[in-house]
């Protein structure tokens, strides 16, 4: 985690995310969000995630008020937040609905 003012932090994620790792990321996400940080989370190296991770960053977003955003996801993690329903959590995403209108 890159933390660079106390409401801004990168999360850089790689590797595969499976349920083994859904409980550390679930705490460090809570622990961001509880002290208000902004968080962006970088997916750029994430080679395969499951849907149980995908759903609970897309749970933590829901408590955190939309203060997490995820960046440059591989297209097969992209497509794992599509099927959730969640693309709007990837910044820049074309489907998004404020994309969609321009936003």
């Amino acid at each position: 985690m890159e933390s660079y003012t106390p409401s801004y932090a990168v999360l850089r994620l790689a590797g595969e995310l499976d349920m083994g790792q859904r409980v550390e990321l679930v705490h460090a996400l809570d622990r961001l969000l509880l002290v208000g940080t902004d968080i962006h989370v970088d997916l750029s190296g994430v080679t395969f995630m499951s849907s149980g991770v995908a759903n609970a960053v897309v749970d933590a977003a829901g408590r955190g008020n939309n203060r997490i955003r995820l960046f440059a996801p591989t297209r097969a993690v992209s497509m794992i937040f599509q099927a959730l329903g969640a693309s709007e959590l990837i910044a820049g995403d074309a489907t998004s609905t404020a994309d969609a209108l321009g936003a």
